[in-house]
């Protein structure tokens, strides 16, 4: 069959990202002509694409990425450059950490990680946020993994509010050790106190 006629059915939809996808010239990429793309490639990306949940593929080796709308705020200013370069190249500053990562999914070991934090731009201030990840492995036809497909969720503000109550914690258990530290009495009938 010639693929090169086949219509590009599982890009058709996918907001911002899907037109973003659409429009980029994948034969300039390791990808490659997105007709010839493994049917296991396909099929995810036209999932992450109508998924509301931040999703992210790293392909091949080289670990050539595609992601969704929800994932946007995670690369923040690397957007639009990120789509179909290497993670490497996107996540240089986190790579050492990142690659034993993809290498360990890329054996065929799914991987969550979670409430990981990472300094993220929102509105022009660097701000501490919290992301639950999975990692996947994507199987192509021969069995191989032939990516990776990264789930996030942001926890940003469930970690907010239990760091919150840990300080609230901390606190009262402060003050519960602080009141040991001098017991005194008062007699009733001198009126008199004393300290001990």
């Amino acid at each position: 069959m010639n693929n090169k006629n086949a219509p590009l059915y599982f890009l058709n939809e996918g907001g911002d990202m899907g037109k973003h996808i659409r429009a980029k010239d994948w034969s300039k990429t390791p990808l490659g002509d997105a007709r010839d793309w493994p049917i296991s490639l396909k099929t995810m990306v036209s999932v992450m694409l109508e998924n509301p949940i931040g999703m992210y593929i790293a392909w091949g080796r080289d670990y050539t990425q595609l992601y969704n709308d929800a994932y946007l705020p995670i690369l923040g200013t690397k957007h639009p450059n990120a789509l179909g370069l290497s993670s490497k190249e996107t996540f240089l500053e986190t790579w050492h950490n990142t690659k034993p990562i993809f290498d360990r999914v890329m054996d065929g070991h799914p991987l969550r990680i979670s409430d990981q934090m990472l300094p993220i731009n929102r509105n022009g201030c660097i701000v501490e946020c919290y992301f639950d990840f999975t990692h996947s492995p994507i199987r192509i036809e021969n069995g191989d993994v032939g990516g990776i497909l990264i789930t996030v969720t942001d926890t940003t503000n469930t970690k907010s509010a239990e760091n919150k109550y840990k300080l609230s914690a901390n606190q009262l258990q402060f003050a519960i050790e602080a009141t040991g530290l001098a017991t005194w009495s008062i007699n009733p009938v001198t009126k008199k106190v004393h300290w001990k």
